[in-house]
């Protein structure tokens, strides 16, 4: 059996899987929370995860998801200093795995955003859910000057989100939005990154000339866990913002950041054995995988070929394939990407089986 798979937005994930990603924006390791030397002991026992989400609360302006945002926690009756400190993932989701029974509140401390007012969780023997959790802009520095926030979207020129992530691929993009002075250095809290929409906000800004640029970036899971954010070549996109942009308490719209990129996208893969089209094969038969992508003419694009408990991988075009000495269904998984962010996913499965008498 073949099947045809044409793939445009972002691919879908377990939570678990997208908070990897999301220390993928600020932590080394998957959602993992990072005990602080010092810390207070909570009472020992079984205890449980503490699931929740951030947003920006923008009044008339909206709503938007904040990734990357690092949300802490904290005993009650402690000295304040954090037990563990997660990142949220694309989606402005947290995850804090299992701790000790207890009293505990839930912080942050970001640049632009103002502090909680301390948001209580009792961890027991159950995963302990928060509802969603409203983070406001601060409306003013230490002198009490006025600060503004910034609002936007990133988009591919398909106008699809930049965003995308693949846990078996190993691999994790997203928008880099940095905000800039009139010097071209990053403002206090100006580098963000974008949402799962491609949508991002930036609080907390001065009134001043400004500008934005907004860049892809990805890491990918190496043998040591996930690598820092690197940016996919010189590509971004670029706007100006004038002081003039800026009156107290508004939030300022900014027009959609357009990068040149475009998703590939795929027509069909197809498995031949000896030139000729199959889809049921022996155990242990070698096949020739040949996919099709609507967008060949673009250069430099990457093939990545695994199959799910194996060790046969490709990375060219055409995947020379020996299905597994066992009955059943087989599929080989390929991931096309380019130098743009651009990804797209195909697979082809196979009935395997033995031949009848």
């Amino acid at each position: 059996m073949i099947r045809k798979m044409r793939v445009r937005g972002p691919c879908v994930i377990l939570s678990s899987l997208v908070l990897a990603v999301c220390a993928v924006f600020l932590a080394p390791g998957p959602g993992r929370g990072q005990e602080s030397e010092g810390a207070p002991p909570a009472k020992k026992g079984r205890g449980g995860e503490v699931h929740g989400s951030v947003y920006a609360d923008l009044g008339k302006a909206g709503t938007v998801p904040l990734p990357g945002f690092s949300v802490s926690l904290s005993l009650k009756d402690g000295d304040g200093r954090p037990v563990a400190t997660v990142p949220t993932d694309a989606y402005g989701r947290f995850l804090f795995r299992r701790q000790p029974p207890g009293k505990y509140r839930l912080g942050w401390d970001e640049p632009g955003w103002a502090a909680p007012d301390g948001v209580a969780v009792e961890v027991g023997a159950a995963t302990a859910y928060v509802p969603p959790l409203a983070v406001r802009p601060r409306p003013h520095d230490a002198a009490e000057r006025p600060l503004g926030v910034l609002r936007g979207s990133v988009r591919l020129a398909d106008d699809s989100s930049p965003w995308f992530t693949d846990e078996f691929f190993g691999v994790a993009q997203a928008a880099e939005v940095v905000v800039t002075d009139r010097e071209g250095k990053a403002v206090p809290g100006g580098k963000v990154l974008a949402d799962a929409r491609g949508d991002f906000v930036v609080a907390g800004l001065r009134r001043q000339d400004l500008a934005v640029a907004a860049r892809v970036v990805q890491r990918r899971r190496s043998d040591k866990g996930w690598t820092d954010w690197q940016s996919l070549g010189k590509t971004r996109a670029t706007v100006a913002v004038p002081a003039a942009r800026f009156d107290k308490g508004e939030v300022v719209s900014l027009d959609r950041l357009t990068l040149p990129g475009r998703r590939p996208e795929f027509v069909s893969v197809t498995a031949t054995v000896d030139g000729k089209k199959v889809d049921a094969v022996r155990p242990g038969t070698t096949v020739v995988c040949t996919p099709v992508v609507s967008r060949e003419d673009e250069k430099g694009l990457k093939y990545t070929w695994k199959v799910p408990g194996s060790n046969a991988t490709g990375a060219e075009p055409v995947f020379t394939w020996k299905v597994g000495d066992y009955e059943g269904m087989q599929t080989a998984y390929l991931l096309v990407s380019n130098d743009k962010g651009g990804h797209a996913k195909g697979r082809i499965t196979l009935s395997v089986g033995r031949a009848p008498k």
